[in-house]
Order: structure tokens, then sequence, then C-alpha cells
């Protein structure tokens, strides 16, 4: 049970969620599927290279040069600054998406806010707090499909189950594990939920 629990964990690993949000968005998403896939390769490129290549590195050289005692940044008090290493990444994608312009999903620019704002709260509440960072991105993922459903106005509740059902497993690979109590695994994704559907439906872009 506990090694089913740290392969759940790494398989669905922060860094990774928002490349599978954007896959599953394009696979399910009767608006994202208006665009050939073809114009979303530079999407694609970006967040690999920029928001999970480029960030793993950064964390990978962290441990490896003592600033963090173990990948999953087990240390509430080392935590801070991969925080905002990881927010910095995500702004300069941001960033870059927006001076291309891109034809892609209007919807695309409140997911990355949505992920930007996670991370600064993120790192708010760990200055007082140990929150579960997998359940902010899982929180994140429902959050992101359930905001998407009331913007492009349409329904999969067979998604939407699959989702809450891998959140479900993300939350209980994490108490486990006994890197999070109960606690830290629900507050994580009611935050998660709450800022990226928010964020999403209400189709906020700066």
């Amino acid at each position: 049970m506990l090694q089913f629990a740290r392969i759940i964990s790494a398989v669905f690993h922060p860094l990774g969620m928002p490349l599978a949000i954007f896959f599953i968005a394009v696979l399910f998403d009767p608006y994202f599927r208006n665009f050939f896939p073809a114009q979303l390769i530079g999407l694609f490129a970006i967040i690999l290279m920029i928001n999970i290549i480029a960030p793993g590195l950064s964390l990978y050289f962290m441990w490896k040069r003592g600033l963090i005692g173990d990948l999953n940044i087990s240390k509430r008090s080392e935590r801070w600054l991969p925080f905002f290493i990881v927010l910095v990444y995500y702004a300069l994608s941001y960033y870059m998406l927006r001076q291309r312009d891109l034809p892609i999903p209007y919807a695309v620019y409140s997911m990355f806010l949505g992920v930007i704002i996670t991370l600064i709260a993120a790192i708010l509440v760990n200055s007082f707090w140990k929150i579960s960072i997998h359940m902010m991105s899982a929180g994140g993922l429902v959050g992101t499909f359930a905001g998407l459903f009331v913007l492009h106005q349409y329904s999969n509740a067979t998604l939407l189950a699959g989702l809450i059902a891998i959140a479900s497993f993300v939350g209980f690979s994490r108490i486990i594990t006994k890197n999070h109590t109960p606690a830290q695994v629900y507050v994580g994704f009611v935050v998660g939920f709450l800022l990226n559907y928010a964020t999403i439906s209400l189709g906020v872009v700066i």
C-alpha cells in the first residue's frame, strides 16, 4: 500500500499537472477541439520546457547543493525558494504567451493565471503552515474543468467524476506516506479548487 501511494504521488506530481490539464482540455473541451493540434504545439512546448523541465532541473540542482533536503521538499522551511522559482517560471511563460499572441483558446491565459495565483497562495500559506501542494494542484485540476464547464457552457459528468477520483487517490497517497495530515490535504484541495474555478469560470486575464 505504501509503495502504491508513493507511485501515485510521483505520477501526479504538481509540476506535471498543468501539462496534463491542457492535454485533457484538448481531448474533452469542445471549444479547445476547434483549434488544430498543430496550433497547440507551441503552447505544449512552452509548458514542457519552462514549466516542467526547467523547474524540475532547478529543484534537482537545489537538492544536489543541499539547499533542500529532498525532492519532495518535505520541510516547510525549505519550501519558499522552490515555490518562488516555480512562480517565476510560470510568470515568464505567461508573459511569453501574451507577447506571442498564439492562435490558442483565450481560456489558456486564465488557466495559466490560475496556476500563478495558486502558487502565490501556496507561498503565503507556507509562511505559517504546511499545506499540501499535491492537493492544491489536484484541486486545481478539478477546479479548472469545473470552471471550463461554466465558461464554455458544457458539462461532462464522467470526466468530472474521473478527476475527483484522481484527486482522492492523490490525497490518500499524501496521508499514507505521512507527508501531510488530513487537514493539510483537505485545505490544499479546497484552496486549489476555489482559486482555479474562480479564475477560469470568470475568464480572468491580465
